[in-house]
């Protein structure tokens, strides 16, 4: 009895979990290249900056964000979208 409660015990203590999803580096170059809707890029893109920041990564998480012209950062596509053109 005691032997089928120690069994019963670790299995319970020892369950897998099972994470499902996109990386997030995939997800950002699928905003980069197909144009999500700016709410889902702007959720995607500072989350891949924070990502790239935690990294150590700074500049690059900086560029991530930011807007110079060019239509692969972020600001700088959803400001296309919303109709305003580059800074």
């Amino acid at each position: 009895m005691i032997g089928l409660l120690f069994v019963l015990a670790m299995q319970a203590a020892t369950p897998d979990i099972v994470v499902s999803g996109k990386r997030l580096d995939e997800a950002y170059q699928a905003c980069v290249e197909q144009g999500c809707p700016p709410l889902r890029d702007a959720q995607v893109s500072i989350a891949f900056a924070e990502q790239q920041f935690r990294q150590g990564a700074y500049q690059r998480a900086r560029r991530t964000l930011a807007c110079r012209g060019c239509a692969q950062q972020a600001e700088c596509r959803d400001r296309t979208k919303a109709g305003r053109g580059a800074i």
